[in-house]
């Protein structure tokens, strides 16, 4: 190994020698749903290193989803990363690149898991684990089985048409590869964003298709669809909903699943206004500005120094969270 790598971006893996003789090997990990983790390992030989912080990696992961911390997808870029990171270090043992794939198929075993608990229950996951961490290419293969209850037996002239369940979580899958900064997509969607889209169609579109025994996109027509909505509460509901299965419909024409969108024959509902007495609460007039800033500075705490920031900068709390 000609150079160790001392500083690494998320979920990639750093390693450096130490004063005291030891090798140090670290990375940062987000779980779905969750916070950044640093894992750091040490070890008499920079192998050891890296194989000590693989395996509390792999545990880590593991306990963490046992323990419910993982709501959501893990970020399909931290396969590579991880894969990216040994290779870089030409750290090739047979326990290291087995490992590797022990995680590899960790995380496809839980994001499958996770979308098969919104979308399709007792789904096949697979993995294949002869291949060496080199030329790995991970990803994640899906077998559709849909449970008897939530669906009915097609008819003669629906034997043609596609399941919906399956094109939903394709569209799923494509969104969250959005979600990743990269020069082809230099401004990623947010991850809540998405997490949003599924907990719709978890929560209202299946729910309603189940009840109404619909089982294809071809059979979400117009009409359905205005039943949908209406069974919804709240106008910002109903409009998200709206946003959702009109993007699926783009996406499965421009994937020649369908010829029609539907959502064109309905009228979008109506984004609510804030009357002027809300309005008026939203934000701070300029001539009050200089109270607000001589307060935050007086307080001199963390939080009075970041809402001073917010409010010089123009930031909103989502944005300052983020810096």
């Amino acid at each position: 190994m000609e150079k160790l790598k001392e500083r690494c971006n998320k979920y990639e893996i750093s390693l450096r020698y130490k004063s005291n003789g030891y090798y140090e090997a670290r990375t940062t990990f987000n779980l779905g749903g969750g916070n950044s983790n640093r894992i750091q390992k040490g070890g008499k030989t920079d192998e050891a290193a890296i194989f000590n912080l693989l395996t509390a990696l792999y545990d880590f992961i593991k306990s963490s989803y046992e323990s419910g911390l993982i709501t959501c997808k893990i970020d399909d870029i931290a396969k590579s990363r991880i894969i990216n990171s040994i290779n870089n270090l030409s750290l090739n043992e047979t326990k290291i690149t087995q490992k590797v794939l022990e995680i590899i198929n960790l995380i496809d075993g839980i994001n499958a898991h996770i979308l098969n608990k919104i979308f399709l229950p007792n789904n096949v996951v697979a993995i294949n684990n002869s291949e060496p961490v080199n030329s790995l290419k991970p990803s994640l293969h899906i077998i559709p089985k849909i449970d008897n209850n939530d669906t009915i037996k097609p008819e003669e002239n629906l034997s043609k048409l596609n399941l919906a369940k399956p094109i939903f979580i394709e569209w799923i899958e494509y969104k969250f590869s959005l979600c990743e900064k990269n020069p082809d997509n230099p401004k990623p969607l947010c991850r809540k964003t998405i997490d949003g889209y599924y907990r719709k169609i978890k929560d209202y579109i299946l729910p309603y298709m189940i009840k109404h025994k619909k089982a294809y996109l071809q059979e979400l027509t117009d009409e359905f669809i205005t039943g949908l909505l209406k069974s919804v509460n709240g106008q910002t509901g109903k409009r998200h909903i709206y946003i959702v299965l009109n993007q699926v419909f783009k996406y499965a024409i421009k994937k020649k699943i369908v010829k029609d969108n539907p959502m064109q024959y309905i009228d979008k509902p109506k984004q609510i206004k804030k009357s002027e007495s809300q309005k008026a609460e939203d934000y701070i007039k300029p001539e009050e500005q200089n109270i607000w800033l001589d307060a935050f500075e007086k307080e001199n705490t963390d939080m009075s120094i970041l809402f001073e920031t917010m409010l010089l900068a123009g930031l909103r709390p989502e944005e300052a969270c983020r810096s």
